[in-house]
C-alpha cells in the first residue's frame, strides 16, 4: 500500500481553469517553496525520474497513486485534483487523452499530441495579474489549463489575443526545452514571473530571465468580434456543462469529432496554402497566415520535431495566426452538407501533384484512420473516389 505524504501546513483553493502546473507555482511561492520540492513532498513526482523539473507529462496527466497523493497532502477533493489536468478534457477533446507507449529506446513513456501545448503556454497579462482577494493580490491570477490547447487563442474577458513569448527575453511562456528551461529549484521567483535560464555567449547564466507575465494593461492588438464569437463556440464545446453535440456539415455531431474535424482540416489548410486563401474568413486573417506560412522560421518553436509533416500538424503558438486556421477549418465545417465541402477538398487537394489518395493529407486519414465525424469520412471518401474515376477511367470527355 502506497504510503500517504503528510497535508501541508497550508493550502490553497484551485482557482477556475486553473492548470496543475500553475496551481504548483501559487502553492509553492505561498509556503516559501521551491517548486520542485512541492512536486516531490507532495507525491505528485511518482514514476519521474527527477523531481527537479517537472516532467512534460504532468501538465497532461499524472498516475492515479500521484493525483491520490498529491490531493491527500494539498487537502483537495480527488475532483478538485483531476480538474487540474488537461486530461480533464479528454472525453471531449481527443488530443487531452492520455497515452502511453515506447520512446525512442522502447521504454515504457507518455506520448503527447501535438495539439496540446506541453512545452510553453499562451498567456493573457490581464488575467495573471491578479486574482481574487487577499491572496489573489499576493499570487496573481491562474496560468489557465485551457491556454495549453491550441483552440483558444484568445481571452474573451479582456478581449485580446492571447500572447505567447516574454516580452524581455522573447522566449515562449513556461518553456520546458532549451534555450531555457523553467526554474523550479528556486524560491525568488514569483509565479507570474519568467523563468527562462538566459544564456549569453553560449553559456547559460544563473539567473532567470525574471520578466513580469502579468499586466493590467490593454491589448496591443484586439481580437474582433466574429473571432470573439468563434472562440467562444469553441470554449463552450469543451464546457462539461453544455451540449456534447455542435452543429457541423448540416447534423448534430459530437463534440469530441468536431475537434478531430477542426484538427485534419487545419493541416490541410497549411499544407494547400495559398490554395484556400479565399476560404479565410477575413482579409486581415489571410494575411497573418500569408505572413507566417511564407516564414522560413515558422517552425522554430515546434514543440515536437522539427520534420516539415510534423512541424505543419503543429498548430503555431502564436495566436492570431493559429486562429485564422481555426476559423478557417470552422468555416468549412459550417457547410451545408458532406458533399459542398467534398467540393472544397478536391480544390485544395490540387496544391499536390500527386493523386489526391497518394498526398500526405489523406494518408494520414487513411492510416491513422482518426475518429472524425461521419459527414467528414463522407467528405473525404467521396473525393478520394472522384479522383479515382478520373485517373482510372477517365472524365466523361475523354471517352
Amino acid at each position: 500500500m502506497t504510503t500517504l505524504p503528510r497535508p501541508l501546513p497550508r493550502s490553497l483553493d484551485p482557482l477556475p481553469d486553473e492548470s496543475i502546473i500553475g496551481y504548483v507555482l501559487r502553492l509553492a511561492h505561498r509556503l516559501n517553496l521551491s517548486p520542485a520540492r512541492l512536486v516531490e513532498i507532495t507525491g505528485l513526482n511518482a514514476r519521474q525520474r527527477t523531481a527537479s523539473i517537472p516532467g512534460l507529462s504532468l501538465a497532461v496527466h499524472a498516475a492515479p497513486d500521484a493525483r491520490a497523493a498529491f490531493a491527500h497532502a494539498t487537502r483537495l477533493s480527488p475532483g478538485e485534483t483531476d480538474a487540474l489536468f488537461l486530461s480533464a478534457f479528454a472525453d471531449r477533446y481527443p488530443a487531452a487523452h492520455p497515452r502511453g507507449g515506447p520512446n525512442r529506446w522502447g521504454n515504457p513513456a507518455t506520448l503527447f499530441d501535438r495539439w496540446l501545448f506541453t512545452r510553453s503556454t499562451r498567456y493573457c497579462p490581464q488575467c495573471l495579474a491578479a486574482g481574487p482577494g487577499r491572496v489573489g493580490s499576493e499570487l496573481g491570477g491562474p496560468w489557465r489549463r485551457t491556454w495549453r490547447l491550441p483552440v483558444v487563442f484568445a481571452c474573451t474577458r479582456h478581449r485580446r489575443y492571447l500572447d505567447h513569448l516574454c516580452p524581455a527575453c522573447q522566449q515562449p511562456a513556461l518553456q520546458y526545452s532549451p534555450p531555457g528551461q523553467p526554474r523550479w529549484r528556486t524560491t525568488a521567483l514569483h509565479p507570474t514571473q519568467c523563468r527562462i535560464i538566459l544564456r549569453r555567449d553560449g553559456a547559460a547564466q544563473r539567473t532567470a530571465c525574471a520578466a513580469r507575465l502579468a499586466a493590467d494593461i490593454a491589448p496591443t492588438i484586439p481580437v474582433s468580434a466574429a473571432m470573439l464569437k468563434l472562440q467562444r463556440r469553441l470554449l463552450s464545446a469543451l464546457n462539461y456543462e453544455r451540449p456534447s453535440q455542435i452543429r457541423e456539415l448540416g447534423q448534430e455531431v459530437a463534440v469530441r469529432h468536431y475537434f478531430t474535424d477542426l484538427q485534419l482540416l487545419t493541416y490541410l489548410i497549411r499544407v494547400s496554402w495559398p490554395h484556400g486563401r479565399d476560404l479565410v474568413p477575413t482579409a486581415d486573417l489571410a494575411a497573418d497566415l500569408d505572413a507566417h506560412l511564407s516564414d522560413p522560421t515558422e517552425h522554430r518553436h515546434a514543440m515536437n520535431g522539427s520534420r516539415d509533416q510534423i512541424a505543419r500538424e503543429t498548430p503555431p503558438l502564436e495566436a492570431s495566426v493559429c486562429a485564422a486556421l481555426l476559423a478557417t477549418a470552422d468555416s468549412l465545417l459550417g457547410l451545408g452538407s458532406p458533399r459542398e465541402l467534398s467540393t472544397e477538398l478536391r480544390r485544395l487537394f490540387a496544391h499536390d501533384d500527386r493523386r489526391p489518395g497518394n498526398a500526405a493529407w489523406s494518408w494520414i486519414f487513411r492510416t491513422d484512420r482518426p475518429d472524425c465525424s461521419e459527414g467528414m469520412r463522407q467528405a473525404v471518401t467521396s473525393a478520394l473516389q472522384t479522383d479515382v474515376r478520373e485517373q482510372h477511367f477517365g472524365s466523361a470527355g475523354g471517352r
